[in-house]
């Protein structure tokens, strides 16, 4: 692949890349627009359809919905990507009973949730489900906050709400409020969105990217000049343990992580215990018992997921990156 090609500014649809397509077998998947029930999309292929709205480039905006709807995009032959940009575009309509605001920050009051994810699902009990995910949830009232799930369903509950509610600081960035919201809330209107997992050699990297002008003002997808519109929203960088700046999170001895995962031992990258048997949101892996192993790094698939609802969605996208820094200017 050429330097010109790797850093080309905008993907197929026309999308700015925020980083470079990775150097090591890159991979990249994209909702096929003309076929929405072909490529790698799975999951509940019963809630998913062409809509009757028109979006840019001679589309119809997807519609998804459902009591608990997951759909997934995933990578080749179930390949992991590691750093990769996950990107797309939604809209929620203005409909009684959606989330106007953030509320308790709980999942009543989330419109979606996006996150990247891998591993495998077993019903052993000391395998639980061998899966992980780093998750971004959107709330009605433009809150976002990160989740990790270690081994389903095993939360280190919900970090990442960065304009410090309830004077609770997280340590990460916010730089909200999302811009452009209707009446103080995320319906009726085009959002683009990105989700960045960056793997890093002495940290991991979870970023929010919004493009908060896609909207035409009367509920019309608008592409055009995406560019120059992306920005960062929040960002999380999780330090290795025992450094200044680290913050465990929740303890793998007691509460959901004792239920359900009995028999796992966490460990950071290194493969060092974590002291006090702490899980960290870093990159981490985990051993079970019988020598399975799961690590973050592993994640093969992107996700959303919404519940009661129903959401228009266009573009989206997984694409393996190279986790830089900073983003680089297109060349």
């Amino acid at each position: 692949m050429s330097a010109e090609q790797r850093y080309a500014g905008v993907d197929k649809f026309g999308i700015k890349k925020l980083y470079p397509d990775a150097d090591d077998e890159p991979e990249q998947q994209y909702l096929d627009m003309n076929d929405i029930k072909a490529g790698r999309v799975d999951d509940y292929p019963a809630t998913y359809e062409k809509s009757d709205e028109d979006v840019p480039g001679g589309f119809k905006a997807v519609e998804i919905g459902g009591v608990e709807v997951r759909l997934s995009l995933y990578s080749s032959n179930g390949n992991p990507f590691g750093s990769v940009e996950h990107t797309v575009y939604f809209k929620f309509e203005t409909e009684t009973g959606y989330p106007t605001s953030n509320g308790d920050h709980e999942d009543p009051y989330r419109l979606f949730q996006p996150y990247i994810s891998g591993g495998k699902h077993h019903d052993e009990k000391d395998r639980c489900c061998e899966g992980n995910s780093m998750k971004a949830c959107i709330f009605g009232g433009g809150d976002i906050g990160f989740r990790k799930e270690i081994c389903h369903p095993a939360y280190c509950v919900d970090r990442g709400h960065y304009n410090n509610y309830d004077d609770k600081p997280h340590g990460g960035e916010w730089h909200g409020p999302i811009k452009n919201m209707k009446n103080g809330a995320m319906l009726g209107r085009w959002y683009g969105f990105k989700q960045i997992e960056k793997h890093l050699a002495d940290r991991n990297r979870q970023e929010v990217w919004m493009d908060e002008g896609a909207d035409d003002g009367n509920g019309n997808l608008v592409l055009d000049g995406n560019e120059h519109r992306w920005r960062l929203i929040t960002a999380y960088e999780d330090v290795k343990t025992g450094e200044e700046d680290g913050r465990p999170i929740s303890d793998w001895t007691t509460g959901l992580y004792s239920q359900y995962c009995t028999a796992c031992v966490a460990e950071s990258r290194s493969g060092k215990p974590l002291p006090n048997g702490y899980v960290r949101l870093e990159p981490f892996s985990v051993t079970h018992a019988e020598g399975h192993d799961i690590d973050i790094k592993d994640t093969n698939c992107v996700t959303v997921r919404i519940d009661n609802k129903k959401e228009k969605i266009a573009y989206w996208s997984l694409r393996k990156i190279t986790p830089t820094d900073t983003p680089p200017s297109p060349s």
